[in-house]
């Protein structure tokens, strides 16, 4: 499918050409999300009128197609004729196991008698979808059916068995899951840290499945820092150092409230009824080298949305850098720790939609 792209300029213009509702400091940049036909911008308007409502227009650039959003709406001013639907936690037999997810929206997501577009969202390590539900719900209201399984070992869905704990394990887990859930239409899949690695890994072994991909602070470049001008890999990080920055990612002070409750509700849960898959799990991560997927993707021309945090301590930016120079893209940086998508359910929601209307253009 050939994709129409924006360019959303939120740095140095006036704050009408925002699409994040903060201040324009939030954001480093949010271009180079992909070059755009001019004749495409009538769909590209209407794709966005869909998501965002009436506060959108649109106005051709040279080789760019840019977004207008004068007021930046919230997710809820946007979309006032959608249905609200609150999170429901259900679960299903995939053959080798118990998997638990969360889904929101209308049963099968039919709606009117139209199937909805789905956002399919894997979670971060030790976590599941209870700790991301307000961001989720706020990513129903742009009319989307929600899927958000626990992985394999995490929220009382049954581990994988030890030959196939890698990625590419992960992500065969993932695509029985979806045929289980009666997917057959690409998705827009979005992954939180451990779970963009797993994305990654899907979107690359499964195409016709995935039409847009947004990674939000992804494990996926074994790059840790940079000393010196060498280059130092993730395996080489001692624990105690992952172990404090998730300390103070999750005590930042400006996000503890809405960030720690959540997080904690999973967490605590894993570490007791299962701390060796969360050990397992935790040595995959350290391991970890997607820039092979990340290449093949760039190839493939996949809408990807790459997104960063600026006080994110567990993912370097080194290691960001590293993910948008193999997708060759020069990504998304907001403001926030880890877990900003936890703390700015409507932030994380906006930036969701725009990786949707890119996948709602057609050739």
């Amino acid at each position: 499918m050939a994709t129409a792209s924006l360019m959303i300029p939120v740095t140095k213009v006036s704050p009408a050409y925002r699409i994040i509702r903060r201040p324009l400091t939030v954001i480093d940049h949010l271009d180079t999300i992909g070059r755009a036909q001019h004749a495409r911008g009538l769909l590209v308007q209407e794709a966005l009128g869909a998501a965002f409502g009436n506060g959108c227009a649109y106005r051709n650039a040279p080789m760019y197609i840019v977004l207008t959003v004068s007021s930046a709406p919230s997710v809820a001013e946007a979309t006032p004729s959608v249905t609200r639907h609150r999170a429901r936690w259900l679960s299903t037999s995939l053959g080798d196991g118990k998997a638990s997810y969360c889904e929101i929206g209308p049963e099968k997501g039919i709606a009117n008698g139209q199937e909805l577009h789905t956002v399919v969202f894997s979670h971060g390590w030790a976590l599941g979808p209870h700790a991301y539900r307000h961001s989720l719900e706020a990513v129903s209201q742009l009319g989307c059916r929600v899927l958000a399984p626990s992985l394999p070992g995490f929220a009382g869905t049954s581990e994988l068995p030890p030959e196939e704990l890698s990625f590419a394990g992960y992500s065969s887990w993932l695509a029985r899951f979806l045929q289980s859930c009666e997917i057959s239409k690409p998705v827009t899949l979005v992954g939180h840290s451990f779970g963009g690695a797993v994305a990654i890994k899907f979107a690359q072994e499964h195409p016709g499945l995935v039409d847009s991909l947004v990674l939000a602070n992804p494990v996926a470049a074994p790059t840790w820092s940079y000393r010196h001008g060498n280059g130092r890999s993730m395996d080489e990080r001692p624990l105690w150092d992952w172990g404090r920055h998730l300390g103070g990612d999750l005590l930042s002070p400006d996000q503890v409230v809405r960030v720690l409750p959540p997080v904690l509700g999973d967490l605590v849960p894993n570490l007791i009824q299962n701390p060796l898959a969360l050990w397992r799990v935790a040595s995959l991560i350290r391991q970890a080298d997607l820039r092979s997927e990340l290449l093949q993707l760039a190839r493939r021309d996949l809408p990807v949305t790459a997104i960063w945090s600026d006080r994110d301590k567990l993912i370097s930016r080194a290691a960001f850098e590293t993910t948008c120079k193999a997708l060759a893209t020069e990504g998304v940086v907001v403001e926030g720790s880890h877990a900003w998508l936890i703390a700015n359910p409507a932030q994380f929601a906006e930036i969701v939609a725009v990786s949707i209307s890119n996948a709602c253009v057609g050739p």
